[in-house]
């Protein structure tokens, strides 16, 4: 499950025709297909720029349901979304090329496991892992947000030590990052809110007694204008003594879209 995309969009063929004539309804179709790991479960289909002053019916969104992904479903489950009724008003300019466009946004979230190390730095500690660049584990990936790295380091102060996560992410299926309240199975959010764009939300937790990390700043990832982003996880505090590995587990959550 490496891969590093998630909902893939296209127009059914023949749907919407390549031309329209007055007096003829049409229709307008998309597959929609999970090509990510994880399933969604939430999210919505537009049908866009289609103006109530060329057609008689106005842009409209539905709702896509639930789309397992590869690690439910082999290859992705995809869907066909069928909108009909469709006319060209025919008091509006003809023999003109007219714009038809689609969009997915969807919420997704991903977990992965990977291990860390609870490193003694103590003077001749007998140590059973070690630190600094993280391994994924092979079944991690499987979404639009790459993990690029995850390094970790150990801080050490008077009677513990502390464990600190670098986490560096990356947009990669060529869509807008949102937050993830945003997304509705009604409708995307507009595209303008810039208050809303690029922001994931982040939570690295471990086992038993260790609980969850804090990152900073506020437990979200915010992307630049480049599609990457870095958080930092601290406040996993363990026994200066203690030297062993553990596994932790890395959820991503954040809304998506894509046309």
């Amino acid at each position: 499950y490496s891969g590093t995309t998630g909902l893939s969009i296209a127009f059914l063929n023949g749907r919407p025709p390549k031309e329209i004539y007055k007096d003829s309804p049409f229709e307008v179709g998309f597959t929609v297909k999970n090509t990510g790991a994880f399933d969604v479960t939430e999210g919505a289909l537009c049908f866009g720029a289609m103006s109530e002053e060329v057609f008689s019916k106005p842009d409209t969104c539905t709702s896509l349901g639930s789309l397992k992904g590869r690690r439910t479903n082999i290859g992705g489950e995809s869907k066909e979304f069928i909108e009909s009724g469709y006319k060209f008003r025919l008091d509006y300019k003809q023999d003109t090329n007219y714009k038809i466009t689609g969009k997915v946004c969807y919420l997704y979230k991903m977990e992965l496991p990977f291990d860390v190390c609870l490193k003694s730095l103590e003077t001749n500690a007998e140590n059973q892992c070690d630190i600094g660049v993280v391994k994924l584990k092979p079944t991690s990936q499987g979404g639009p947000v790459q993990i690029v790295s995850i390094t970790e380091d150990i801080i050490p102060s008077e009677n513990q030590n502390e464990m600190m996560l670098t986490i560096v992410l990356k947009n990669t299926d060529g869509g807008q990052i949102y937050n993830p309240q945003s997304i509705s199975s009604a409708s995307c959010p507009a595209e303008n809110n810039i208050n809303l764009q690029n922001r994931a939300m982040v939570s690295v937790k471990l086992p038993g007694e260790y609980g969850e990390a804090r990152c900073v700043p506020d437990n979200t990832a915010v992307f630049s204008s480049s599609g990457m982003a870095k958080i930092i996880c601290k406040g996993i505090y363990y026994s200066k003594d203690k030297s062993y590995p553990l596994q932790a587990s890395l959820t991503l959550l954040f809304g998506y879209i894509k046309k």
